[in-house]
Formats: structure tokens, sequence, C-alpha cells
């Protein structure tokens, strides 16, 4: 799969995000099928995660967001009212995400993987995501608003450019890592 960087727009159009964001869920799902060597290494100075750890990290982080998005449309989740961070809005809109930020725990993967666990957290991730996707014209007139933990508060329209980001974000790290094998 050909991956081109997320490129800046002044209005997110959540299902152009969507599209993209099942294309890229295919391209881990493809990339999950990689030989024990590539799946498991690492590559000092790059990351301490492996491919499958990136890839278990990715698919825990997208279900949470594609869980919360109907939600936060919905009004079951309580809008917030943090104000804006500039920074983060900035990073959203280039589509770039900077390195070294720790992951919060609820998506660390755990020290010991198996190929199976990853691929098992993959597909209900893109099952989920795909889940999402007929609330999708309710997520751009939403103004509720929901704290990420770097960005600040993103709407429903917002998170699916976020999840875009993150995964170009660990794509390229995974693309460092293997340069180096």
């Amino acid at each position: 799969m050909r991956i081109t960087p997320l490129s800046p727009v002044e209005a997110i159009d959540a299902a152009q995000e969507w599209n993209r964001l099942m294309a890229l869920h295919d391209h881990l799902r493809a990339l999950a099928d990689a030989p024990d060597d590539v799946l498991f290494a690492t590559a000092e100075g790059v990351s301490a995660w492996s491919r499958a750890a990136h890839l278990y990290h990715l698919a825990t982080s997208n279900f949470g967001i594609a869980r919360l998005i109907p939600r936060l449309i919905q009004g079951a989740i309580a809008s917030s009212e943090s104000a804006v961070k500039p920074d983060g809005i900035a990073m959203l809109l280039s589509g770039t995400l900077p390195s070294g930020l720790a992951a919060p725990a609820g998506v660390v993967p755990p020290d010991a993987l198996v190929r199976e666990a990853v691929i098992e957290r993959l597909e209900k991730a893109h099952d989920q995501v795909r889940a999402v996707e007929p609330v999708l014209p309710a997520a751009a007139a939403s103004p509720a608003r929901f704290d990420h933990p770097y960005l600040g508060p993103l709407r429903p329209s917002e998170w699916p450019r976020l999840m875009n980001a993150h995964t170009l974000h660990h794509l390229a790290i995974d693309a460092r890592i293997h340069s180096r094998t």
C-alpha cells in the first residue's frame, strides 16, 4: 500500500477520514501477517516496541475512539468544557504527531504478545471502526467535545483525523524499525 501523508485542511471531512482509516486498517491487518522475525523485531534508537506492539497499540486506541464517537454524538458522554489547545489543533490539521509522547496506560501493549492476540485485536478494532460509519453525518454537526490527553478537546468529526494521523505516525515508526533490520 502506498501511504501518503495527510494534507493540511481547514475543515475536516469525517467521512473522507473514515474511508482512509478503513484502508489503513486493511493495511495494518496485512502487516500482522509478517514472519515472526519481522513482526516481533525492534530497533534500538527507534522504538522499544515491535511491529506487533505498534499494531496492538493502534488497534486498542482506534477501538476505543470508535466506541467514543457515537456516544459523544448521542450525548451519552458529557461534553468537555476545557479550553482548546492551539498546538493540539495545529498538529491535528497538519496530520503530524510528535515522537516521544508516552502512550496512556490503557493503550500500552502487554510485554508478552503473540500473533493471535494482535490479529484478534486488529479484527475487533476494524469491526468497531466499521460500525461507526452510519453516524458520521451527525459527527460534522455535533458541537460536543471530548478531551484528548495531548491535543485537548476534539469534536466527533476531528477524532477520525486523529486516528489517521496516529496510524500514519506508527506506520512511519514501523518503516524506520524495518529499515534498520
